[in-house]
């Protein structure tokens, strides 16, 4: 279910892409990143490039949080084994 939300996270940023794709309308929608950062280039010539840059990024946190949050479920369950708590 987390790496769901990651297919979110992306399948929502290229929304604008996509309608204009399907419904191919002569009007031009506004590309927006979905985090406010300042990365000193011009966001809208690098558009692909940042865009992928920040969802690389959320896929890394969210593989070391989730792997973070299991190992210290696993340590907690060795300690309590060892001491025979649970």
């Amino acid at each position: 279910t987390l790496f769901c939300s990651i297919f979110v996270i992306i399948s929502s940023s290229l929304w604008p892409d996509l309608t204009n794709i399907i419904l191919s309308t002569n009007e031009s929608r506004p590309r927006r990143l979905q985090f406010s950062t300042e990365y000193f280039i011009d966001q809208e010539k690098y558009y692909y490039i940042l865009l992928f840059h920040i969802n690389a990024t959320f896929c890394i946190a969210l593989t070391v949080l989730t792997a973070t949050g299991s190992m210290l479920n696993a340590c907690l369950h060795h300690t309590c084994g060892m001491f025979s708590i649970a």
